[in-house]
């Protein structure tokens, strides 16, 4: 090649910029096969400019300690993992069916009884880490226990 048809480092920022604009809008499934298209794709699709949208856009469907306030984007821009590596993470972390001890005891739930579910009758109901449940809109305070690996909680006698 010549040097009037080499590409120059602004044609680079160009086409990575174009790239960027192109590959912003796919999911991350998606990006992953884009990424196999060629080096160059390679680099723009594991850049953190593409995957930090995609972390705002999943998390902002969770529960709100999950949204990616700045207070919470900044400690996870200090603690490493790209955000390509977080949103894998999370993705993986969403695909669990049980809980532990530990998570549980540290959630708080709704508490509705079935005759009235559209009534929430407490919303301070929790799983203690002492085994006792505390919040109970009656003010029962029943023993419970993870059960099955974390897919049932037994709560008092009932299963």
């Amino acid at each position: 090649p010549t040097p009037q048809t080499m590409p120059s480092a602004a044609d680079d920022r160009l086409r990575d910029e174009f790239l960027e604009g192109c590959l912003g809008f796919l999911e991350a499934e998606v990006l992953d096969v884009a990424a196999s298209v060629s080096s160059a794709w390679q680099d723009v699709a594991r850049s953190d400019a593409l995957w930090l949208p995609l972390c705002e856009r999943c998390w902002a469907t969770k529960a709100s300690c999950y949204h990616l306030t700045p207070s919470r984007r900044a400690a996870l821009e200090v603690e490493g993992p790209s955000w390509k590596e977080q949103y894998r993470q999370h993705w993986l972390d969403s695909k669990r069916d049980s809980l532990t001890h530990e998570e549980l005891s540290n959630m708080t739930f709704d508490f509705t009884f079935r005759m009235q579910p559209s009534v929430r009758a407490a919303t301070d109901f929790r799983f203690e880490k002492s085994g006792r449940v505390s919040g109970h809109p009656n003010g029962l305070t029943y023993e419970w226990k993870l059960r099955q690996d974390g897919h049932r909680v037994a709560l008092g006698e009932f299963p």
